[in-house]
């Protein structure tokens, strides 16, 4: 990497620890595969566009609720290839200031609750806890809309109430921009995408651990 790359990338990783998330804008494929190259291993990559009556939610054009990704990404980088003439505007919401609002028993109960995962990877368990204390700052939090219901706890519902009422960062995407997020800290959604649909991004889901045979680099090439 070059040292202007150098700089770069230790800008991202500043930001990511700062405020859980970093925008790159105006990246060529080529830099903004070095830039995630840069945050650790690629476990998968996915190229999101909206198609008809896809049913879902990566494909649809419908409105995402926030929700977290994958347990094992850490990080999630979207470069937007190309963009809908309108909406499809990135919505993220940071899950630090929510978390400290719970009381010392809604956190405990929180670190005890397993939720159900997708199982993408041969090693993937089947739960994961909603709250994973770390040794400093707030939990690490993983969540999905389909959690909170009648049957819920009360510290679910109240985390699940926080994160809906919470207030919410925008960010319209233009060809070129690269959004990296801390997939452990900050809730990610999505607006309608309208107008012509014609969208594409392409998502990385990226690990700090040591990659394991699913594990996919990337290269320039591909």
């Amino acid at each position: 990497m070059t040292p202007a790359g150098s700089v770069e990338q230790s800008r991202i990783k500043d930001e990511l620890s700062f405020r859980g998330f970093a925008l790159l804008r105006d990246l060529s494929e080529d830099s903004a595969v070095d830039s995630v190259n840069g945050l650790g291993d690629v476990l998968l990559r996915t190229d999101i566009c909206p198609k008809a009556n896809a049913r879902g939610d990566v494909s649809t054009d419908l409105p995402m609720d926030l929700h977290t990704d994958h347990p094992r990404a850490r990080w999630i980088a979207w470069h937007c290839i190309r963009q809908s003439s309108e909406g499809g505007e990135s919505l993220l919401v940071d899950s630090v200031p929510l978390i400290a609002r719970l009381t010392n028993h809604e956190r405990d109960t929180l670190r005890n609750t397993q939720a159900r995962t997708h199982l993408v990877f041969p090693a993937d368990r089947p739960t994961h806890s909603v709250l994973s204390p770390v040794k400093e700052g707030a939990d690490r939090i993983y969540f999905a809309p389909w959690l909170i219901s009648a049957e819920a706890s009360q510290p679910l519902r109240r985390l699940g109430s926080l994160i809906a009422n919470a207030e919410r960062i925008s960010i319209r995407l233009k060809q070129g921009d690269l959004l990296v997020i801390d997939n452990t800290r900050m809730l990610h959604g999505r607006k309608a995408i309208r107008g012509d649909r014609d969208r594409l991004l392409r998502r990385y889901w990226i690990s700090q651990v040591v990659p394991s045979v699913t594990s996919i680099p990337i290269s320039h090439q591909q």
